[in-house]
């Protein structure tokens, strides 16, 4: 296997990655999700380094630039996505805190009643 291969091989799991990320956070599985990030990211240092030290060809350079537009492409979706859970939770946690507000400000100001179930005032 020569070293552009290899580093094809490289390219191919950082791929997978990202794609076994993305439904990690479709599922809500984030810890996990955020566990292979971390690994994303050590791959995308082995990966730089690699990059560094092949030597390629006029060609092979065409294919690498042609897999990391697509790796861009694929990552900036996911970004996308992220941003839209984002604004999810934000409105849903703007909802939960009115209604916070809302149920503090009734127990502040309703008297709490104790009573009991018959008149005895006769």
């Amino acid at each position: 296997m020569t070293q552009f291969e290899q580093l094809e091989l490289l390219y191919n799991q950082f791929s997978n990655l990202s794609d076994e990320i993305k439904k990690l956070i479709e599922k809500e599985e984030y810890n996990v999700a955020f566990d292979k990030l971390k690994y994303k990211d050590k791959l995308l240092k082995k990966l730089v380094n690699a990059k560094r030290t092949v030597n390629c060809n006029e060609d092979e350079r065409k294919i690498l630039q042609l897999i990391e537009t697509k790796l861009k492409e694929k990552d900036q979706e996911n970004i996308k996505f992220l941003i839209v859970l984002k604004e999810k939770v934000r409105e849903e946690l703007k909802i939960t805190t009115k209604k916070v507000k809302v149920n503090t400000a009734y127990e502040k100001n309703s008297e709490k009643k104790t009573g009991v179930l018959f008149d005895s005032s006769e």
